[in-house]
């Protein structure tokens, strides 16, 4: 049973790690519209967004939410946060507001404070909520950071705001220390105690390097309040090889503040390129005062070095003997990119390999992900059965514009009963008289406060003007060289975006 236990879990930490797949646009994400879709049905329906607003060194001033109200045909604000940067850039206030329909205001909800030293590195942070009795803000947490002449963190001290005596009080305290290569060799907490007024002291880290800075010693203590000295927790050791890969791990338990004792110990074996193919795991058995098996995998690459199969095994005590637990299984495309996925458990009364897990993937021309598909092994009728699903689409120039994602497979109809989309608009907009420059496009005045735009281009290409609904106000074709908009009186003011064959372009109208 409790093998059982280990493999079940085992299986689902591996199913964790498969759905991490993240996919990332290159571009800067201006606005990204939400749809979902009703069960079966191929026809999205708006529901929200977001628009996010930057300033001229790319960071975020703010993120506006704004769901759609269909029967109005309106977008609703939800909730924003905005951001105020210094000259240096460092983010100084965000403030988290949130929509109040009935008094059609922002509503405060809380800030963070930020303050910098002269090496930016953060030695502040106040955060506060708003007391809507008193429309004030109201201080909740804040917390103190202290830089050494490296910028090494050597104390974090968090404190609370108690309103009854209008003072900080401390709460935790964190402090480290280096040594001449910067590696934290201490690591202390320590809590406040309210009757003494005092630091108690807690936890101690205490960590070892080796010459080439490779961490070879770790021991944690505990403070003991009634001995008044720090007492061994647990240790942990770390053994290289000539080629700096790590060869053993040991972990021991502190007995009586004085012995160590053994606790569990893993043995790492490499090939001539140092992919590792081998890893034995064992347990320290205190009456018999030897190690005792308890797990070992071996692994086995393709001549591209990729892993390909990893299997693992579980030691039997009862027979003394090693017994099949789990195996994986990777194919590749001709990039070395995962392709499928197959995790496999051992049956101990049937004696061979069963499916449980396969993560299978697709991949454009450019080598990014297109389509992602999870599936579980349906046991009742030996076949896979769908999960999970998500499908992405790029731009020619490379730029994640849609995402789909898929969930809570109907086996009845064939279909996922659940299907949400996100599509992302890539603009970058600055305080200037052109908002983006790509393949020799310019774009200006922007913001524009007249009825035209003028638009240059080095190739005729085909527009498209669009509301943020995704509805086509015009569209036609623009000529080599010096083109001119018109935009008429109906076309209000607002945001709005300029696509030019496959890119995309956010306009501001302000008459």
């Amino acid at each position: 049973m409790k093998k059982n236990i280990r493999n079940t879990l085992t299986i689902i930490l591996l199913a964790f790690i498969f759905n991490l797949t993240s996919v990332r646009a290159q571009c800067r994400f201006d606005t990204i519209l939400y749809y979902n879709f009703d069960p079966g049905s191929t026809v999205k329906k708006l529901i929200a967004r977001t628009i996010n607003k930057y300033n001229a060194s790319n960071s975020v001033l703010e993120i506006l939410d704004q769901s759609w109200n269909s029967s109005f045909n309106i977008w609703e604000n939800t909730k924003r946060t905005n951001n105020i940067y210094d000259s240096n850039n460092n983010r100084i206030e965000l403030l988290y507001q949130e929509w109040n329909i009935g008094g059609t205001v922002w509503e405060n909800k809380y800030r963070d404070l930020f303050t910098f030293d002269a090496n930016h590195n953060q030695i502040e942070e106040i955060y506060q909520e708003w007391d809507i009795c008193c429309d004030v803000w109201a201080n909740n947490i804040k917390v103190k950071n202290i830089y050494d002449l490296n910028n090494n963190l050597i104390e974090f001290l968090k404190q609370t705001w108690t309103k009854v005596d209008s003072i900080w009080k401390n709460q935790i305290k964190e402090n480290n220390e280096y040594d001449v290569n910067n590696n934290k060799t201490v690591y202390t907490t320590q809590y406040w105690d309210n009757n003494s007024s005092t630091w108690m002291n807690g936890t101690r880290y205490n960590y070892k390097f080796a010459s080439n800075n490779n961490l070879i010693e770790l021991y944690r203590e505990r403070w003991d309040f009634f001995k008044k000295k720090w007492t061994f927790v647990d240790k942990e050791l770390f053994t290289f090889n000539l080629n700096n890969k790590k060869s053993e791990y040991l972990r021991q338990i502190g007995i009586n503040d004085s012995v160590w004792i053994n606790d569990n110990k893993i043995i790492y074996e490499y090939d001539l390129i140092n992919n590792e193919t081998y890893q034995l795991r064992s347990e320290w058995n205190t009456d018999i005062s030897d190690w005792e098996n308890r797990g070992r995998s071996y692994s086995y690459y393709d001549s591209n070095n990729n892993l390909k199969e990893k299997i693992d095994q579980s030691w039997d005590t009862f027979n003394s003997d090693w017994e099949n637990s789990l195996k994986i299984n990777y194919t590749y495309n001709s990039q070395n990119k995962v392709i499928e996925q197959i995790v496999q458990m051992w049956n101990y009364l049937n004696l061979h390999w069963e499916n449980y897990y396969k993560n299978s993937n697709e991949y454009n021309n450019s080598n990014k992900l297109t389509f992602n598909l999870i599936q579980l092994w349906n046991i009742n009728n030996n076949a896979w059965l769908n999960n999970y699903q998500y499908t992405y689409e790029y731009a020619p120039i490379g730029d994640l514009i849609a995402k789909d994602s898929y969930n809570s497979w109907d086996t009845l109809g064939l279909y996922f009963k659940s299907h949400r989309r996100e599509e992302y608009i890539c603009a970058q907009l600055v305080n200037s008289q052109d908002i983006r420059k790509s393949n020799d496009i310019q774009i200006y005045p922007n913001p524009t406060n007249s009825n035209y735009l003028n638009v240059i281009l080095q190739n005729k290409s085909n527009f498209e003007l669009m509301n943020l609904s995704g509805q086509i106000l015009i569209k036609g074709v623009f000529n080599e060289g010096n083109n001119t908009l018109a935009l008429n009186q109906n076309i209000t003011n607002g945001f709005y975006f300029l696509k030019i064959n496959d890119l995309g372009f956010k306009v501001i109208i302000e008459r």
